[in-house]
């Protein structure tokens, strides 16, 4: 499933396309692959009892989320361990999971 990421500095806006593959849920857990702009991600995103939360692996990164849908509240948080530009790609991507 294709899907548009955005990223806006003071100097510039950028537009890119992002990738959702390979999901699998399994009860309360989801696990996908998320590409875009050169990166590769392997995620597991879940619910518990006090809200949602994600984990990637392969870069140590794991933060609380808002609903899915929160792109900017996501965003932020992600940011905080990655780079904006896979931070984007990773929340837009969320976004899209909560239309599934």
């Amino acid at each position: 499933m294709d899907y548009i990421c955005h990223h806006q500095t003071k100097e510039r806006k950028q537009q890119w396309t992002g990738h959702l593959d390979s999901y699998r849920i399994s009860g309360k857990i989801l696990e996908v692959e998320i590409t875009g702009r050169g990166s590769h991600f392997h995620a597991i995103v879940g619910s518990h009892s006090y809200g949602n939360f994600i984990c990637i692996p392969c870069l140590g990164v794991g933060s609380e989320l808002a609903s899915l849908s929160d792109v900017f509240w996501n965003l932020e948080r992600l940011s905080r361990q990655m780079n904006s530009i896979d931070a984007a790609t990773v929340a837009y991507a969320l976004s899209q999971l909560a239309d599934l």
